[in-house]
């Protein structure tokens, strides 16, 4: 069974998640702006890190890919296509918005990466995971369903959702989305991982979040 440590920022209190496996190889999901943090807690482990996914490129979720990605050339970069250039442009991953209020600092990455596509299974290290597009939030969000959770990014959070009134949001494709994943998942339970906030899960969330009723 596959563990999952989550590394949260003060910043704004986004998720990092290291899931792992028994051989301790490990897959980052979202390096958020904590990059020592999260690298101490990969080294004090004994994590091999063999990958790293973004369930989207929003500057918080991407704060430190640059860095983990040059701390850990092996470690092949996995997301779906619409995020090259969100990655890209500090207009759409909002850093260049939020520069204006915060300390951030505008990111413009271009990176080599792997593809991933939704609908799609994929095996890394034997950690087999499903990939679902959920555009709404970010129109590159995507979700991650392993065995037994699902990393959900700013998709879904513990009683709502992401918000859906920034650059890039689409309300429609969000409001289409929750329909899709209250269908999927009706009958089924999962701890769900956000990309802020606490843990939750399936049937919790079907039956208290507002927006998925």
């Amino acid at each position: 069974m596959n563990q999952v440590r989550c590394l949260n920022n003060n910043m704004l209190s986004t998720n990092t998640y290291l899931i792992t496996n028994e051989k301790f190889e490990t897959i980052i999901i979202d390096p958020s702006f904590n990059k020592y943090e999260i690298d101490n807690a990969i080294k004090k482990n004994k994590l091999k890190v063999v990958a790293i996914l973004l369930t989207h490129a929003h500057f918080d979720h991407i704060a430190s890919l640059e860095f983990f990605h040059k701390q850990y050339p092996k470690a092949a970069v996995y997301f779906t296509e619409v995020n090259e250039r969100i990655l890209k442009d500090p207009d759409q991953n909002l850093s260049k918005w939020a520069s204006q209020s915060q300390p951030i600092d505008i990111i413009s990455l271009n990176i080599d990466y792997q593809t991933i596509k939704s609908q799609n299974t994929y095996n890394i290290s034997d950690m087999a995971f499903n990939v679902y597009a959920t555009p709404g939030h970010s129109l590159g969000c995507t979700i991650f369903e392993f065995d037994d959770f699902i990393i959900t990014g700013d998709f879904i959070f513990k009683s709502t959702i992401g918000r859906i009134d920034l650059p890039g949001s689409d309300k429609k494709k969000m409001d289409n989305n929750l329909k899709w994943f209250r269908n999927k998942y009706q009958s089924i339970d999962k701890i769900l991982y956000p990309g802020h906030g606490s843990e939750t899960n399936i049937q919790v969330e079907l039956q208290d979040n507002s927006y998925l009723q």
